[in-house]
């Protein structure tokens, strides 16, 4: 079995379809912290989620992540840690004619090598390992009512009783009502109504009121048109 030693680090990215805002919601119940501590591991850069595992249980680790909805990969830090060899240049052999010296060239200088970022450090969580209940069953008890002060009557018992509302009492003593065809009110002489026509004057009929204006056909060019 190697001795490698391997790591689990998340660089923010989620599992495609996922909503961010859940998958932060995920991680802090999973890490049982309150989401706001979460939220510098969405920031873009490398985060150690956690460190110093064997293989298989790194691998635990990202699968229980990823069912949450954060892709992490598993890291070799003993491989990560070692320095690239610089390629060995191979000699000339000695039968080889000996070249004219090239003339010398100005160099640039080498620009200077940008130090590697190290990841970022999670904060002190603790991640339990995958199919640990996070939050134990709790027994909810039955709701307890107290009835002992009711009582039901018997099926067809009238609830409520019917009370009779009485007719409303209306006084019409002093009202009285004339006799069929009596005239309730005076008539009034209502004056013809006036109009002046003086100044107005009325065609014999079959006259043409409005002269009818001949309407132009349409000119519509068709030569640019094919029927199919």
């Amino acid at each position: 079995m190697s001795d490698n030693r391997f790591a689990v680090v998340f660089s923010g990215v989620i599992v495609p379809g996922s909503d961010r805002e859940q998958v932060k919601l995920n991680l802090a119940k999973l890490f049982k912290v309150e989401p706001a501590r979460v939220e510098p591991m969405f920031s873009g850069k490398r985060v150690v989620i956690k460190a110093q595992l064997d293989q298989a249980t790194a691998q635990k680790y990202q699968t229980a992540l990823k069912s949450a909805g954060a892709v992490c990969e598993v890291v070799d830090t003993a491989a990560a840690a070692k320095p690239t060899a610089a390629p060995q240049t191979q000699p000339a052999p000695a039968s080889a004619a000996p070249q004219p010296a090239a003339k010398p060239q100005a160099t640039r200088p080498a620009p200077a090598a940008q130090p590697s970022r190290p990841a970022a450090a999670a904060p002190q969580w603790q991640l339990d390992q995958p199919g640990v209940i996070l939050v134990p069953p709790s027994e909810v008890q039955p709701l307890v009512v107290d009835l002992s002060g009711l009582m039901m009557d018997e099926p067809g018992v009238v609830l409520v009783q019917h009370k009779e509302k009485l007719a409303p009492a209306i006084n019409t003593g002093h009202l009285s009502m004339a006799e069929a065809g009596s005239e309730l009110a005076p008539q009034r002489h209502v004056p013809d109504l006036k109009v002046d026509l003086s100044a107005l004057s009325m065609a014999e009929p079959g006259v043409t009121l409005v002269e009818s204006k001949p309407v132009e056909v349409p000119k519509i060019d068709t030569s640019k048109l094919s029927i199919g």
